[in-house]
């Protein structure tokens, strides 16, 4: 680890906690997450909606593309005020809705589990709090092993709040394996983890590019576009850096006239069919004067992108790209972390900002 002082040990520690807290994911929430998914079959439900706010909205991103991709299940994303303050209710009674809530606490994700039970709906919730509200307002809690975050920007109750959606997709495919969700892949996690970790002085070396920017452009797209957000998320709340997040794809339909010379653009590949859109939306940044740092998992998507990126840190976690946004992200909270401390700011507890944030 490298060195680092009182304003950022604290969120480093719980960073550090990852390898053995993702390992224990697994086997805590192997069984609830198949329970969750024979119940789902069960029914049958003919829809799958997922709701968060902050970081829990980011994972319920993640959740979208791979249940989709796993079951050929339809999914959608709810919006908590079209529950909250617009007091409808969608006819859920053929739907899982699966709400995410690190803290289990979010009343406006909570209102939205009650209100699809009241309609028949099947409900999931995905926290890493087992007496919150959120948990006992569901038929099927899966509560992850995290434990207490006390640094405010969140790390392991967002990556095992990824793997907790990644389990339930796993259940719910009829071919786990090719899915990127087989034994294999899973039993890997605990030693990606650590290879992310153990590259720390090279992403410490890559924040850099960020640490004199005033604005910047993180890009992602399909499975790692969840990624993106919670990277820029994290960016903006630890570093105080204008991030704008946008799927590879949506940067292409209008955000590239922002980008001028110098302008800095971040941007997370693994392996996989949207690698190439990723390079070509780096491909036109570099175009308009852009510089871009560019962090991959894998030799072929990290070969691409030294074709058009000023800086690649490329990580070989052997992840498939179902679960690739669990490294990814690990190593943007490295590349957020030393951001902050490279401007001389405690990532810790954000100006404005507390744990819980409460919202309706």
């Amino acid at each position: 680890m490298t060195g680092i002082g009182a304003d950022g040990a604290l969120v480093r520690r719980e960073i550090g906690e990852q390898p053995a807290v993702l390992a224990e994911t697994v086997t805590r929430l192997m069984e609830p997450a198949r329970e969750a998914a024979s119940a789902m079959r069960a029914r049958p439900v003919d829809l799958a909606v997922l709701t968060g706010r902050g970081s829990s909205a980011n994972a319920a991103q993640y959740g979208r593309y791979l249940v989709e991709i796993a079951s050929a299940l339809p999914v959608s994303i709810a919006a908590p005020s079209l529950v909250t303050m617009y007091e409808r209710v969608p006819p859920w009674s053929n739907a899982a809705v699966i709400a995410v809530s690190q803290s289990g606490q979010g009343s406006d994700v909570v209102e939205v589990a009650r209100a699809a039970s009241r309609v028949g709906a099947l409900t999931v919730a995905v926290t890493n709090d087992a007496s919150s509200p959120l948990a006992a307002e569901v038929a099927w809690p899966l509560v992850t092993p995290a434990g207490v975050e006390r640094s405010v920007p969140a790390t392991k109750t967002y990556t095992t709040a990824l793997l907790a959606l990644a389990l339930l997709a796993r259940n719910l495919s009829d071919d786990a394996e090719a899915h990127g969700l087989g034994d294999r892949q899973l039993a890997r996690l605990e030693d990606a983890a650590e290879h992310v970790l153990a590259s720390e002085e090279r992403i410490a070396e890559a924040a850099n590019h960020l640490a004199t920017a005033t604005r910047c452009v993180v890009i992602g797209r399909g499975l790692n576009r969840s990624t993106a957000y919670e990277v820029a998320l994290k960016i903006q709340e630890t570093a105080y850096l204008l991030a704008q997040a946008h799927g590879a794809s949506d940067f292409m339909h209008g955000p590239l006239a922002v980008i001028e010379e110098d302008f800095r653009v971040v941007a997370f590949v693994a392996g996989g069919p949207t690698a190439p859109a990723v390079i070509e939306a780096l491909r036109r940044a570099r175009e308009r004067g852009a510089r871009s740092l560019v962090i991959c998992d894998g030799r072929e998507a990290a070969a691409a992108a030294r074709t058009v990126a000023d800086d690649v840190v490329e990580l070989r976690t052997g992840l498939s790209e179902a679960l690739s946004p669990i490294g990814l992200t690990i190593a943007g909270q490295l590349l957020a972390l030393h951001t902050a401390l490279g401007r001389g700011l405690s990532p810790e507890k954000p100006r404005a900002l507390g744990k819980v944030t409460v919202t309706r």
